[in-house]
This record gives structure tokens, C-alpha cells and sequence, in this order.
């Protein structure tokens, strides 16, 4: 409230909370992606923006056969990672047809040799996976093999991401 007592601003914000681990690397980091469809509120810093659940933004391709796709994150330097937080829901809400039935997620401390941290396959709807891994160290993530489906269309099959969470094991350094 301002100084007249009129509201002088709101801030929305949305968060998923952990009582474990350490913070979200991938706040932050630098997003690239093999193709953005040209929508600056689909490009793919909008993937790893820290707003999961009903948000109607993301990454989201630009070819309508989006297995080929890729979101790539460079998280600045090594970091030691033991949770992934992965949203697969396609917002709007009213959208319930449009799921991933597979993903991959893969790591990598140089960006040349890659390793996976996270597949998924044979799904079926869209879902919030919260998993816990084996602690780590990355430096360089990346999602792919994104096999998009929306029932109602069956020629679409864009990549695309929500929200990606990388969290750092915790008592190591953000």
C-alpha cells in the first residue's frame, strides 16, 4: 500500500516446496533448444522459470514432429544434483489430452559425454514427477526424446517442457 493507503502493486509468484536438498540450479542457468516456435512466452527460459502447475507457459517447439527437439540447460558450472522436479502438465487446464508418453532426461559435466538422469516411457497422461536420483554432477542438462501426443489431434506432436527443477544435493553450494 502506498502512503494514501491504495494498493500501490501485487506480486504473483508459485513455488514448489521441499523440505530436503539443496536449491534449483537451473534457476538461472541458460536454456537453449533445438528449434522455439517463435512465441517469446514459449521460448525456453519460460521452462525453467520456477513456476510449475497451472502455468500456460513453457518451451514448446517449432516442429510439429517434435521427437527430434531438445531443451539444453548450462548451469554456469558442476553441480552436484539429487532431485529432479519435471512437469509434463500442458496448461491450459482444459488441454487434459495433451501428455508426453515418454521423455528423457540426460546430464552431462563436459557436454560431450551424456548420461541419463531420468526416462520415462509407456505414459499415458500428463503428471508433475518429483524424483529423487542418485547424487550427480552436471553441468550440462538436456531433454529429449519427447514424444508429445494431444488425442485430439493426432498430427500434433510439438515438444515441449513446462517446468524443469534440477536441485542441488543439499549442504552443497548454489
Amino acid at each position: 500500500y502506498d502512503a494514501q493507503g491504495r494498493l500501490a502493486g501485487v506480486t504473483e509468484s508459485h513455488t514448489v516446496t521441499t523440505s530436503w536438498g539443496g536449491g534449483n540450479a537451473a534457476l538461472g542457468s541458460t536454456a537453449s533448444t533445438s528449434t522455439t516456435n517463435g512465441d517469446p512466452t514459449r521460448a525456453a527460459p519460460k521452462a525453467i522459470d520456477g513456476f510449475y502447475g497451472d502455468e500456460q507457459l513453457g518451451w514448446l517447439s517449432a516442429t510439429a514432429d517434435g521427437s527430434g527437439d531438445w531443451l539444453k540447460l548450462d548451469l554456469g558450472s558442476v553441480k552436484e544434483l539429487d532431485r529432479i522436479v519435471y512437469d509434463t502438465r500442458y496448461a491450459p487446464a482444459y488441454l487434459t489430452t495433451v501428455y508426453q508418453s515418454a521423455f528423457k532426461i540426460w546430464g552431462s559435466e563436459d557436454g560431450v559425454n551424456w548420461f541419463s538422469l531420468l526416462e520415462k516411457s509407456g505414459l499415458t497422461s500428463s503428471q508433475l514427477f518429483d524424483v529423487a536420483i542418485t547424487p550427480v554432477k552436471v553441468r550440462y542438462v538436456k531433454v529429449l526424446g519427447i514424444q508429445s501426443v494431444w488425442t485430439a489431434y493426432s498430427t500434433w506432436h510439438y515438444a515441449y517442457v513446462t517446468e524443469l527443477g534440477l536441485f542441488e544435493k543439499a549442504g552443497t553450494k548454489t
